[in-house]
Protein backbone atom coordinates (compact mmCIF):
# COMPACT_ATOMS: atom_id res chain seq x y z
CA UNK A 1 0.00 0.00 0.00
CA UNK A 2 1.03 3.24 -1.00
CA UNK A 3 1.94 6.04 1.11
CA UNK A 4 -1.05 8.19 -0.41
CA UNK A 5 -3.50 4.99 0.01
CA UNK A 6 -2.30 5.34 3.62
CA UNK A 7 -3.36 8.78 3.67
CA UNK A 8 -6.63 8.72 2.51
CA UNK A 9 -7.72 6.03 4.35
CA UNK A 10 -6.50 7.63 7.85
CA UNK A 11 -8.55 10.80 6.53
CA UNK A 12 -11.72 9.14 5.49
CA UNK A 13 -14.16 9.65 8.19
CA UNK A 14 -15.35 6.84 10.45
CA UNK A 15 -19.48 6.05 9.60
CA UNK A 16 -21.01 4.27 11.48
CA UNK A 17 -22.05 0.84 10.82
CA UNK A 18 -24.95 -0.40 8.95
CA UNK A 19 -28.24 -0.34 10.31
CA UNK A 20 -25.77 -1.29 13.23
CA UNK A 21 -27.62 -0.54 16.83
CA UNK A 22 -25.29 -0.54 19.66
CA UNK A 23 -25.98 -2.51 22.15
CA UNK A 24 -24.66 -3.71 25.75
CA UNK A 25 -23.75 -7.21 27.11
CA UNK A 26 -22.44 -7.45 30.38
CA UNK A 27 -22.06 -3.37 30.91
CA UNK A 28 -20.09 -2.75 27.87
CA UNK A 29 -20.99 -1.03 24.76
CA UNK A 30 -20.77 -2.37 21.53
CA UNK A 31 -20.91 -0.89 17.52
CA UNK A 32 -23.20 -3.52 17.04
CA UNK A 33 -25.87 -6.80 17.76
CA UNK A 34 -23.37 -8.72 16.16
CA UNK A 35 -20.25 -7.55 18.11
CA UNK A 36 -22.26 -7.85 21.87
CA UNK A 37 -23.17 -11.23 20.24
CA UNK A 38 -19.70 -12.35 20.09
CA UNK A 39 -18.63 -10.96 23.45
CA UNK A 40 -20.99 -13.22 24.96
CA UNK A 41 -19.83 -16.43 22.66
CA UNK A 42 -16.10 -15.43 23.91
CA UNK A 43 -18.13 -15.17 27.84
CA UNK A 44 -19.21 -18.67 27.34
CA UNK A 45 -16.12 -19.52 25.94
CA UNK A 46 -14.04 -19.05 28.65
CA UNK A 47 -16.65 -20.71 30.81
CA UNK A 48 -16.46 -24.00 29.31
CA UNK A 49 -12.12 -23.58 29.30
CA UNK A 50 -11.76 -23.00 25.32
CA UNK A 51 -10.77 -19.76 25.74
CA UNK A 52 -8.27 -18.04 29.05
CA UNK A 53 -9.68 -14.47 28.25
CA UNK A 54 -10.76 -11.73 26.04
CA UNK A 55 -10.72 -7.87 25.67
CA UNK A 56 -12.75 -5.09 24.17
CA UNK A 57 -11.14 -2.92 21.48
CA UNK A 58 -7.42 -3.28 21.38
CA UNK A 59 -5.48 -0.72 19.67
CA UNK A 60 -2.31 -2.12 17.57
CA UNK A 61 -0.10 0.26 15.80
CA UNK A 62 -0.04 -0.62 12.24
CA UNK A 63 1.97 1.76 9.95
CA UNK A 64 2.84 5.52 11.27
CA UNK A 65 0.00 7.63 11.69
CA UNK A 66 -2.61 4.46 11.19
CA UNK A 67 -3.66 2.28 14.72
CA UNK A 68 -6.54 -0.13 13.92
CA UNK A 69 -8.50 -0.98 16.57
CA UNK A 70 -10.27 -4.65 16.60
CA UNK A 71 -13.00 -5.55 18.07
CA UNK A 72 -11.54 -8.51 20.38
CA UNK A 73 -8.21 -9.63 21.25
CA UNK A 74 -8.49 -13.15 22.28
CA UNK A 75 -6.44 -15.69 24.44
CA UNK A 76 -7.19 -19.36 23.70
CA UNK A 77 -5.64 -23.23 22.86
CA UNK A 78 -4.55 -23.77 19.66
CA UNK A 79 -5.71 -27.23 18.98
CA UNK A 80 -2.73 -27.57 15.91
CA UNK A 81 -0.31 -26.48 18.53
CA UNK A 82 -1.34 -29.02 21.20
CA UNK A 83 -3.57 -26.60 23.23
CA UNK A 84 -0.74 -24.17 23.68
CA UNK A 85 -1.91 -20.89 24.61
CA UNK A 86 -2.28 -18.38 21.25
CA UNK A 87 -3.06 -14.80 21.00
CA UNK A 88 -5.43 -13.08 18.12
CA UNK A 89 -7.76 -10.12 16.92
CA UNK A 90 -11.07 -10.36 16.36
CA UNK A 91 -13.49 -8.43 14.34
CA UNK A 92 -16.79 -9.10 13.61
CA UNK A 93 -18.88 -7.88 10.02
CA UNK A 94 -21.86 -7.64 8.94
CA UNK A 95 -20.97 -5.95 5.23
CA UNK A 96 -17.52 -5.39 4.49
CA UNK A 97 -16.39 -1.84 3.73
CA UNK A 98 -13.53 -0.78 1.25
CA UNK A 99 -12.33 0.77 4.11
CA UNK A 100 -11.99 -2.51 5.64
CA UNK A 101 -10.75 -4.48 2.55
CA UNK A 102 -7.90 -1.11 2.58
CA UNK A 103 -7.35 -2.34 6.34
CA UNK A 104 -7.25 -6.18 5.95
CA UNK A 105 -4.22 -5.12 3.40
CA UNK A 106 -2.31 -2.77 5.56
CA UNK A 107 -2.92 -5.78 8.79
CA UNK A 108 -1.31 -8.74 6.06
CA UNK A 109 1.69 -6.43 5.40
CA UNK A 110 2.13 -5.07 8.72
CA UNK A 111 -0.04 -6.91 11.57
CA UNK A 112 1.62 -9.12 14.64
CA UNK A 113 -0.54 -11.39 15.67
CA UNK A 114 -3.42 -13.19 13.29
CA UNK A 115 -6.40 -11.36 12.56
CA UNK A 116 -9.58 -13.64 12.41
CA UNK A 117 -13.08 -11.62 10.33
CA UNK A 118 -16.38 -13.41 12.08
CA UNK A 119 -19.09 -12.62 9.14
CA UNK A 120 -22.18 -14.33 10.10
CA UNK A 121 -23.98 -16.48 7.52
CA UNK A 122 -27.40 -18.38 7.50
CA UNK A 123 -27.10 -17.92 11.42
CA UNK A 124 -23.24 -18.75 11.44
CA UNK A 125 -20.22 -17.62 11.70
CA UNK A 126 -17.89 -17.41 8.53
CA UNK A 127 -14.33 -17.22 9.79
CA UNK A 128 -11.42 -15.70 7.64
CA UNK A 129 -7.99 -15.56 9.31
CA UNK A 130 -6.04 -12.93 7.39
CA UNK A 131 -2.21 -14.16 8.74
CA UNK A 132 0.45 -11.06 8.85
CA UNK A 133 3.43 -12.00 6.35
CA UNK A 134 5.96 -11.88 8.95
CA UNK A 135 4.55 -14.93 10.58
CA UNK A 136 4.79 -16.74 7.20
CA UNK A 137 8.59 -16.52 7.34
Amino acid sequence: MTADEIEILKSAPEKTKFAAKRTKHNGHNYASKLEAKRAAELDVLIQTGHIKFWIAQPKFFLVKGFDYVADFLVAGYAIELRYALTVWAEDTKGVETQRFRDSKRLWAAHGTIPLHVKMMKSGRWNTTVITPEKLNE
